[in-house]
């Protein structure tokens, strides 16, 4: 039987190592074209003719992604080199990338089902040092009643993650191949991006259009409508160095202690403005020096923060923050604690729909060794691993009141009536109102008083399994409370509803959605390499893999979910609720279409025209 055992195996493996070879040779052999209707390929901007992205054409057999040899890493030891190319495994990631959100994607709320019982499987994804240096295992869900798979499919589910997204048969060589110019590079990273006759067939669309994306104006812009406006902070001082006139500052200098691979600059930059958002200096943390626009280091340093903000806030803020604790904490404690035929339950659904295959899926093809972020990044993986740490041991969830007051910021708000320069916090107050009001109408006709809801114990389990995940009730592992306030009441759960429906809709949108600025090299990279000012041909390709990856849809915010609803004595109330969410955050979208027409930094980031009901990679 053993002996039997063996072959089998044997067999296997065999049958599987040819097929990974013959998907290897089709999808890595450079064919970038394949699913394109060849005479409206003009449609896409990639190249002045359909000739151009011809199977034989300059796009579709760019010989800077079909370079000789390649090499395959069986569990990372023993690598063996076949006939093929040098970036084969990017080439081949990005197409069953491709097919994964074709296969995914859903739109329509009438995807979201009511409530089921599965079971309660979880699985240690990694380990977390705390900060007296003990590892603990981070474990999470992996059934979701919104993708039932059984043991056998959530095993074979990971088996696929780990083999095409971290996977250790592909080699991780960091290979320095450079694009002759942006143009380039941008015509092949759409085409990488693009699916069949449209432009942004395989992500979301970019919701702002950046160009001269080099100047210290992109960036201030960056800064103050992109990804890092929710952390900016204030400057009381005034000044930096021999930097007079600062005001704000966006601070990445944490990143400088990770530990990045041969061939890489270290992480981290702080940027510094004036009150009127102009770019006054950049603390640039490998050169271990302030840098002023006319030095010579200025587009260096510009650059080392925007990789350095890209690569950060996608691994704290993004992955971590919003997938592998408020979505992951919330979601877990709901459908552990609830009924399914709970009010509360029922109407949480839209905003944890599919979450947990989500969050499982980031965590294979995201947080692992070998995986996109490691491949896509310059960190070894003990330097991503303490990013980890990091991340763990300082986010924490705020307390509704300073996250509101993070919104009303004083310094912020005259930026804006002055200058017209964070026209984000408008959108973003408005967004949190609707929110708000929607979920005390449903909760309080539930629950008429506090005391009705303190006698839930399930809503008060569910409540104080939230208050653990985020390490508040006894502090947890990490001695750090967070900012969930205890449940008094029906504001307590109110508040916390309210700001994780923010969290996994409009906020994923400002720190989840990149396709925007990855799609041009010299915007922004995984990687810093000494010298350079663009992101190589590699990197470019894992960008458009991690962009990609993002493009796995969910319904809007403004769909229909009062299927979802009790049919009871609230039914009528309850069903108001959601009409009136679905009309006030459609009317906000149309009043953010308007205002864009007149800003000068468009911001769509809380505009719910673009934000789904849940959280997508």
């Amino acid at each position: 039987m053993k002996f039997f055992c063996a072959v089998l195996v044997a067999v296997l493996a065999a049958v599987l190592y040819y097929g990974m070879y013959e998907m290897r040779n089709s999808y890595g052999n450079g064919d970038m074209c394949s699913g394109f209707d060849m005479p409206n390929a003009a449609i896409l901007g990639l190249a002045p003719s359909a000739e151009d992205m011809s199977p034989e054409g300059p796009l579709c057999k760019n010989p800077k992604i079909m370079e000789d040899p390649d090499e395959y890493c069986i569990y990372g030891d023993i690598c063996i080199a076949p006939p093929g190319h040098h970036l084969g495994y990017e080439r081949l990631l990005i197409k069953v990338l491709k097919d994964q959100a074709e296969a995914w994607n859903r739109s329509n709320s009438s995807a979201v089902l009511k409530p089921k019982t599965v079971p309660l499987k979880r699985k240690v994804i990694f380990q977390i040092k705390d900060h007296n240096g003990v590892a603990h295992d981070w474990d999470m869900p992996v059934e979701d009643e919104d993708e039932l798979r059984g043991t056998f499919g959530i095993y074979l589910h990971k088996f696929i993650q780990d083999f095409y997204l971290r996977s250790r048969f592909f080699c991780l060589s960091d290979i320095d191949i450079k694009w002759d110019s942006g143009d380039e590079a941008m015509a092949m990273l759409k085409l990488m991006m693009s699916g069949k006759n449209t432009l942004w067939g395989h992500i979301p669309p970019p919701l702002a259009v950046w160009e001269d994306v080099t100047s210290d104006i992109t960036l201030s812009r960056f800064v103050f409508v992109g990804m890092p406006h929710l952390l900016i902070d204030t400057v009381d001082e005034g000044n930096v160095g021999s930097v007079e006139g600062v005001k704000f500052m966006v601070d990445m200098s944490y990143m400088r202690d990770l530990e990045v691979r041969d061939g890489f600059e270290k992480y981290g930059a702080i940027a510094y403005f004036a009150d009127d958002a102009t770019l006054r200096a950049i603390f640039w943390s490998h050169g271990n020096k302030l840098v002023t626009p006319n030095d010579a280091e200025w587009e260096h340093a510009k650059w080392a923060f925007r990789v350095s903000a890209m690569t950060g806030i996608t691994l704290v803020q993004h992955l971590v923050k919003l997938h592998l604790m408020s979505a992951n904490f919330v979601t877990d404690s709901v459908r552990r604690h609830l009924n399914t035929d709970h009010p509360l339950r029922l109407f949480m659904k839209p905003f944890t729909y599919r979450t947990i295959s989500i969050n499982f899926a980031a965590s294979s093809a995201l947080a692992g060794e070998f995986g996109l972020l490691h491949r896509a990044t310059g960190f070894t993986y003990a330097g991503l691993t303490a990013g980890f740490t990091y991340a763990y041991k300082t986010v924490r969830a705020e307390s509704f009141e300073h996250f509101l007051g993070r919104l009303n910021d004083p310094a912020l708000e005259e930026l804006q009536e002055r200058h017209g320069r964070f026209p984000c916090a408008q959108d973003a107050r408005e967004f949190v109102h609707i929110v708000s009001t929607f979920v005390r109408g449903y909760v309080e006709e539930y629950y008429p008083t506090d005391a009705a809801l303190l006698a839930d114990k399930a809503v008060v389990e569910t409540y104080d399994a939230i208050m653990i995940g985020h390490g508040d009730i006894g502090k947890g592992a990490w001695d750090i409370p967070s900012g969930v306030e205890s449940l008094t009441g029906r504001d307590a759960l109110i508040h916390m509803i309210t700001y994780f429906i923010f969290q996994v809709t409009a906020e994923h949108n400002v720190v989840g959605k990149v396709s925007e600025y990855l799609a041009d090299a010299e915007f922004t990279s995984g990687a810093i390499r000494p010298g350079r000012e663009r992101g190589d041909v590699q990197k470019s390709m894992m960008a458009a893999a991690i962009a990609i990856s993002t493009g796995l849809t969910q319904p809007l915010i403004t769909n229909d979910f009062t299927h979802l609803l009790l049919r009871d004595d609230h039914f009528e109330v309850t069903k108001e609720c959601f009409d009136t969410f679905r009309r006030e955050m459609s009317a906000l979208g149309d009043r953010i279409n308007e205002r864009n027409k007149g800003r000068e930094w468009v911001c769509n980031h809380y505009n719910p025209h673009n934000t789904e009901s849940s959280i997508s990679i």
